[in-house]
């Protein structure tokens, strides 16, 4: 028998005949890792299953959990309201300007994405303006942009102008105008209630400091439109 030095190559000499068993040895070894292989990877497979079906049941649990803790939370705050809605979002300013012309910026329905960000478009039912009259409004708040259909509830000049939510978010919208001491600045008040479809009271709450920023944003740009005379 002749060893050469390189794996798997064997020789047998026989007589005048030279039989190798490289190409044999070579079959067997790569049948056996090829045999090896899938072992390791059904293994693998099988464990990779067992992980991600053991988060996944994890994830269900935790998310059933959170939410028997919001709708618990959720009922606690709806009581401790009286069974009301959420309370409103509260925000004022005082604007360097007599409240007549500080009614005319705000009672330009149409006109009210100049000052108020969110709001990128309305459109009114034809008509004057007044208690009953319709429109829809489209909105866009952290990159989400959705229909707000909305109906005046109050329209007093120069001293109240109020709306209704109809769409996703109910709930109202309630600005009141008062004027200062001496005639020549003028109080506005905000306060907008959002009923959210599912948890509302969770949601207001959680909901607060970032709605409640957004609204004071409009407010100051209100004021400075109207400052301004724009």
């Amino acid at each position: 028998m002749k060893l050469v030095p390189e794996l798997f190559e064997i020789d047998f000499q026989i007589g005048d005949g030279l039989i190798t068993l490289e190409p044999i040895l070579r079959q067997r070894f790569r049948n056996d890792a090829l045999e090896l292989a899938r072992n390791i990877g059904n293994m693998l497979d099988q464990r990779h299953r067992l992980v991600i079906g053991t988060v996944l049941r994890a994830v269900i649990r935790l998310g059933a959990i959170g939410l028997s803790v919001a709708w618990v939370a959720d009922e606690w705050l709806r009581r401790q309201a009286g069974g009301r809605a959420p309370a409103p979002f509260a925000t004022r300013i005082v604007i360097d300007a007599p409240i007549e012309r500080v009614w005319a910026v705000v009672s330009d329905i149409e006109g009210q994405p100049r000052w108020m960000h969110d709001m990128k478009d309305v459109r009114l039912e034809p008509g004057t303006v007044g208690v009953g009259t319709r429109g829809v409004a489209t909105v866009r708040i952290l990159g989400l942009t959705s229909k707000d259909p909305v109906r005046v509830t109050a329209f007093e000049p120069p001293t109240r102008f109020s709306i209704e939510h109809l769409g996703t978010f109910t709930g109202h919208g309630d600005l009141t105008l008062q004027p200062g001491a001496d005639g020549t600045t003028t109080i506005v008040r905000w306060d907008e209630t959002l009923i959210a479809p599912a948890l509302p009271h969770v949601w207001a709450v959680l909901a607060e400091p970032l709605m409640t920023g957004i609204f004071q944003a409009d407010l100051r740009r209100l004021r400075d439109l109207v400052e301004s005379g724009a």
